[in-house]
Protein backbone atom coordinates (compact mmCIF):
# COMPACT_ATOMS: atom_id res chain seq x y z
CA UNK A 1 0.00 0.00 0.00
CA UNK A 2 1.29 3.05 -0.70
CA UNK A 3 1.69 5.89 1.55
CA UNK A 4 0.92 9.38 2.14
CA UNK A 5 2.55 12.21 2.82
CA UNK A 6 5.98 11.15 5.33
CA UNK A 7 4.74 8.88 6.61
CA UNK A 8 5.37 4.93 5.78
CA UNK A 9 2.99 2.29 4.19
CA UNK A 10 1.86 -1.30 4.84
CA UNK A 11 3.84 -3.79 3.73
CA UNK A 12 2.71 -7.92 4.17
CA UNK A 13 4.92 -10.98 3.22
CA UNK A 14 4.93 -14.07 3.49
CA UNK A 15 6.65 -17.49 1.97
CA UNK A 16 5.46 -18.67 -1.03
CA UNK A 17 6.31 -21.71 -0.58
CA UNK A 18 4.14 -22.59 2.30
CA UNK A 19 1.53 -19.65 1.71
CA UNK A 20 -0.83 -18.99 -1.65
CA UNK A 21 -2.65 -15.57 -2.07
CA UNK A 22 -6.15 -16.45 -2.86
CA UNK A 23 -7.44 -12.49 -2.99
CA UNK A 24 -6.59 -9.02 -1.54
CA UNK A 25 -8.49 -5.88 -0.60
CA UNK A 26 -7.19 -2.83 -0.22
CA UNK A 27 -9.01 -0.22 2.33
CA UNK A 28 -7.91 3.36 3.24
CA UNK A 29 -6.19 2.31 6.12
CA UNK A 30 -5.63 -1.37 5.95
CA UNK A 31 -4.70 -4.12 3.75
CA UNK A 32 -6.21 -7.40 3.45
CA UNK A 33 -4.92 -10.52 2.34
CA UNK A 34 -6.13 -14.17 2.29
CA UNK A 35 -3.61 -16.90 1.81
CA UNK A 36 -4.21 -20.67 2.20
CA UNK A 37 -1.25 -22.86 3.37
CA UNK A 38 0.26 -25.34 0.86
CA UNK A 39 0.08 -28.30 2.70
CA UNK A 40 -3.13 -28.10 5.55
CA UNK A 41 -5.32 -25.75 3.20
CA UNK A 42 -6.02 -23.80 6.09
CA UNK A 43 -7.04 -20.63 4.75
CA UNK A 44 -7.25 -17.22 6.74
CA UNK A 45 -7.55 -13.47 6.49
CA UNK A 46 -3.89 -11.41 7.15
CA UNK A 47 -4.78 -7.48 7.77
CA UNK A 48 -2.00 -4.87 7.66
CA UNK A 49 -3.11 -1.84 9.75
CA UNK A 50 -1.84 1.90 9.66
CA UNK A 51 -4.31 3.97 11.64
CA UNK A 52 -4.38 7.71 11.46
CA UNK A 53 -3.13 9.71 14.15
CA UNK A 54 -5.89 11.92 14.27
CA UNK A 55 -8.82 11.04 16.08
CA UNK A 56 -11.95 12.50 13.90
CA UNK A 57 -10.83 9.66 11.19
CA UNK A 58 -11.03 6.58 13.53
CA UNK A 59 -14.48 5.92 13.30
CA UNK A 60 -13.13 5.21 9.38
CA UNK A 61 -10.39 3.23 10.07
CA UNK A 62 -13.10 1.05 12.31
CA UNK A 63 -15.28 1.30 9.37
CA UNK A 64 -12.29 0.66 6.62
CA UNK A 65 -11.20 -2.68 9.20
CA UNK A 66 -15.28 -4.38 9.13
CA UNK A 67 -15.62 -3.45 5.10
CA UNK A 68 -12.40 -5.57 4.72
CA UNK A 69 -13.55 -8.51 7.32
CA UNK A 70 -17.12 -8.73 5.93
CA UNK A 71 -15.38 -9.76 2.54
CA UNK A 72 -14.37 -13.44 3.93
CA UNK A 73 -15.52 -16.15 6.16
CA UNK A 74 -12.12 -16.95 7.55
CA UNK A 75 -10.06 -16.60 10.87
CA UNK A 76 -8.42 -12.81 10.68
CA UNK A 77 -5.09 -11.63 12.41
CA UNK A 78 -4.87 -8.02 12.31
CA UNK A 79 -1.72 -6.15 12.86
CA UNK A 80 -0.17 -3.37 12.60
CA UNK A 81 0.07 0.15 14.07
CA UNK A 82 -3.51 1.55 15.14
CA UNK A 83 -2.13 4.90 16.31
CA UNK A 84 -4.00 4.48 19.88
CA UNK A 85 -3.96 2.92 23.02
CA UNK A 86 -5.99 0.43 24.88
CA UNK A 87 -5.32 1.40 28.55
CA UNK A 88 -4.66 4.59 29.85
CA UNK A 89 -1.96 3.09 31.63
CA UNK A 90 -0.49 2.26 28.79
CA UNK A 91 0.09 6.20 27.58
CA UNK A 92 2.60 8.37 29.21
CA UNK A 93 0.42 10.64 30.73
CA UNK A 94 -2.53 8.28 32.70
CA UNK A 95 -5.75 10.56 31.45
CA UNK A 96 -9.19 9.40 30.98
CA UNK A 97 -10.01 6.61 28.91
CA UNK A 98 -10.86 8.83 25.27
CA UNK A 99 -13.50 7.52 22.98
CA UNK A 100 -10.79 6.30 20.62
CA UNK A 101 -9.49 3.91 23.28
CA UNK A 102 -13.35 2.57 24.04
CA UNK A 103 -13.82 1.24 20.61
CA UNK A 104 -10.52 -0.20 20.32
CA UNK A 105 -11.20 -2.43 23.03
Amino acid sequence: MASESTSGGIMLAWNDRRWKKVDEREGHFSISVVCEDTISHWTCIWMGVYGPNMEELLPELWADLQANRACWNFPCCIMGDFNVTRFSSDRIREGSISSSMEHFS
